[in-house]
């Protein structure tokens, strides 16, 4: 009897452990296909030139990422909102570097390393496309304030690219 009780015992509990497992992938793949379904209908509306209401779509797309904490949708939402940024409004240097610092903070790896890189990048253009202006500021021995990347000295560039890479 006691065989029987245990056999009835561990076939509840494999039955148990099955069903937890079906519910997570079923709710792993809808929630990827959910993802999938919002990605859709962001790319019609840039299809269709109507980049406000893509931003709007992918804003809601990133809220939800960050609240279920998605690294892989929040750095995807990222590269997606700047893009769009780019046809909506002319946006500042110093407010893309804030928001890529944002989500540094944010993100684990390997989507954090992803992102300083990113930065590391954008960084060393914008150094090689001001490099006129950033020569003559090497010059000026006024104090500056490093917060506007448009007061940076050569040297604070160098340092920043090398702390990215060296993360």
């Amino acid at each position: 009897m006691q065989d029987f009780f245990y056999i009835a015992l561990n076939k509840a509990l494999l039955m148990k452990q099955l069903i937890t497992l079906f519910l997570c992938l079923f709710s792993v793949i809808s929630n990827a296909q959910n993802y999938e379904t919002q990605w859709k209908d962001v790319y019609q509306s840039e299809l269709n030139k109507h980049y406000k209401t893509a931003n709007n779509q992918v804003e809601k797309i990133y809220h939800k990422a960050v609240s279920e904490k998605n690294s892989r949708e929040i750095i995807k939402t990222f590269f997606y909102r700047n893009k769009l940024k780019g046809y909506i409004e002319i946006t500042d240097s110093n407010d893309v570097f804030k928001d890529i610092d944002k989500e540094i903070k944010r993100l684990n790896q390997p989507y954090k390393s992803i992102l300083q890189t990113y930065k590391a990048q954008l960084l060393t253009e914008y150094f090689f496309k001001k490099e006129y202006l950033v020569i003559e500021l090497d010059k000026v021995k006024e104090p500056y304030s490093k917060n506007n990347i448009e007061n940076w000295r050569t040297i604070d560039f160098v340092n920043e690219i090398d702390n990215l890479y060296n993360e």
